[in-house]
C-alpha cells in the first residue's frame, strides 16, 4: 500500500463520531432528577470526561503522525543499501500513521463505554427510586461498548508492535548502508591528480 493509502485509512479510522455510539439514553426529564452528587454517577462522569480528554489528546497525536507522513522526505537511493533504507523509512511512517489511527479508535471505544456507564448509573439510581426502565438494555449497551474498546485496545497493541517491528527493520537497514559505506574502497589519488 502507498504512503498515502495509509493516511487515508489514518483518517478513516478516526474520522469516527463517539456520540452515536451511545443509542440508550435516559430521557433528559429524568435524567434530570438524578443528583450529579451520587457517587456512581459522579465516578462514571469522571471517567467520561477523562476519556473524552484521552480522544482529543490522541486525535492530535494522530494529527501530528500525519503531518510529518505527508512532510517526510526520503532522499532517492543510489545504491541497493540506501534503497533499503528508503523502503524501511516508508514502512515506519505507514506503521506509525496506522498506529495512531488505532489509538484513537480505542480512545473513541473507551469514551463510549464511559458515556454508556454514565447513562447506566442514572437508569440504576432511577430503577432504585421506583421509575420503570429497562435496566438490562442499558447494561447490555455498557457491556458491548466495553467488550468493542477492549478489543480496540488489543489491536492498538498488535499495531504498536508493528510499530516495533518497523523501527527494527528501519535501524538494521541504516547499519547495512552503513556498513557498505565503511567498507567501500577509498578513491585511488594519483600522482597528477595530488599535483592539481
Amino acid at each position: 500500500m502507498t504512503h498515502r493509502g495509509w493516511i487515508v485509512i489514518a483518517l478513516w479510522l478516526g474520522g469516527c463520531a463517539t456520540t452515536g455510539d451511545v443509542a440508550e439514553r435516559v430521557p433528559p426529564k429524568e435524567a434530570a432528577r438524578v443528583p450529579a452528587s451520587v457517587p456512581a454517577l459522579a465516578s462514571a462522569r469522571a471517567a467520561a470526561d477523562e476519556a473524552a480528554h484521552a480522544l482529543a489528546a490522541a486525535r492530535d497525536e494522530q494529527a501530528r503522525a500525519v503531518e510529518a507522513a505527508r512532510a517526510a522526505r526520503i532522499a532517492p537511493a543510489d545504491t541497493r543499501e540506501l534503497a533499503d533504507v528508503a523502503t524501511a523509512q516508508r514502512r515506519h511512517v505507514a506503521a506509525t500513521v496506522e498506529w495512531r489511527g488505532g489509538v484513537v479508535e480505542a480512545a473513541r471505544w473507551r469514551l463510549a463505554a464511559a458515556e454508556a456507564q454514565v447513562e447506566l448509573e442514572r437508569a440504576l439510581f432511577l430503577a432504585r427510586g421506583g421509575d420503570e426502565l429497562d435496566v438490562g438494555r442499558f447494561q447490555r449497551q455498557a457491556a458491548q461498548l466495553q467488550r468493542r474498546h477492549a478489543a480496540a485496545t488489543r489491536r492498538v497493541v498488535e499495531l504498536h508492535a508493528a510499530v516495533d517491528a518497523a523501527e527494527r527493520a528501519l535501524a538494521d537497514a541504516k547499519e547495512r548502508y552503513a556498513a557498505s559505506r565503511r567498507a567501500a574502497p577509498a578513491p585511488l589519488v594519483t600522482a597528477a591528480a595530488s599535483r592539481r
